[in-house]
């Protein structure tokens, strides 16, 4: 019988930080292999999946249920310094507002992955601005670019797959049981009766408590009309106004969240 490897907290290197319950849920079955638990201190209050991804070891934590935001968000990672010292660099994975543009076909169950551009880091905080008289919206700060090995990967993974070959890996990699949230959406649109329920049921999920509009379900026929995705922002409890959202379509965004 093989001896069971065991693992130091100077092993982990990646740091993967979920918004959600049900991302962290996600995030599980993404591990390769998962590993036992390592003791901490009393006042580390994160609880910690260990685990294996393509010979990366990875520590996966989730915000404390209720409590979102960039302060919960930078308070876990934090303790994640504290207790895995070796950590190289920190992702956080979930679920957004998708903002679909003439340029960009945003749907939802799209992956999208943030990159820095000429004049941006790739994340922006939308508190961070004004909004001038052409409703345009002149950013007064900015955050740090991801680290050059990370962008290297990005390049390589773009060229590696393809999204007929990324959605079957994701549809091996759960058995067919998750159905994908475009498909969802579709068919409570297509679904007169119990369209409300479905989209509502999918939304809850989510952490979000909403009431499903018929101007909504019929909307969603659409992939993420400018309808749909005004209603998801203002029903998620965001600050976004719909001037600075609609001047973000011009600046090249593709998702919307409260944490990074």
């Amino acid at each position: 019988m093989c001896a069971r490897m065991s693992f130091k907290h100077d092993d982990y290197t990646v740091a993967w930080i979920c918004a959600l319950p049900l991302e962290m849920v996600l995030a599980k079955e993404v591990l390769d292999k998962v590993h036992p638990s390592l003791s901490q201190p009393e006042t580390d209050h994160n609880v910690y999946t260990l685990g294996n991804v393509a010979g990366h070891n990875v520590v996966v934590a989730c915000l404390p249920s209720g409590v979102y935001g960039t302060t919960s968000a930078a308070i876990v990672l934090a303790h994640m310094l504290s207790m895995f010292p070796y950590l190289r660099f920190a992702l956080m994975v979930g679920v957004g507002g998708g903002v679909p543009s003439k340029t960009a076909d945003i749907c939802l169950g799209d992956v999208v992955v943030s990159m820095p551009t000429a004049t941006s880091s790739g994340v922006i905080q939308y508190d961070h601005g004004k909004t001038l008289h052409n409703r345009r919206l002149q950013r007064t700060g900015s955050l740090n670019k991801p680290p050059q090995y990370l962008l290297t990967a990005l390049s390589q993974a773009a060229v590696a797959y393809s999204t007929h070959n990324v959605m079957k890996l994701l549809l091996e990699k759960r058995g067919n049981q998750f159905q994908i949230i475009g498909d969802v959406v579709k068919a409570a649109a297509q679904n007169k009766e119990n369209g409300k329920e479905i989209l509502t049921l999918l939304l809850e999920q989510r952490g979000d408590e909403v009431q499903i509009t018929e101007d909504v379900v019929k909307a969603a026929a659409a992939y993420s009309s400018q309808d749909v995705m005004e209603f998801l922002l203002e029903q998620r409890g965001t600050s976004f106004r719909s001037q600075k959202m609609w001047s973000r379509l011009q600046q090249g965004i593709r998702i919307m969240e409260k944490e990074s």
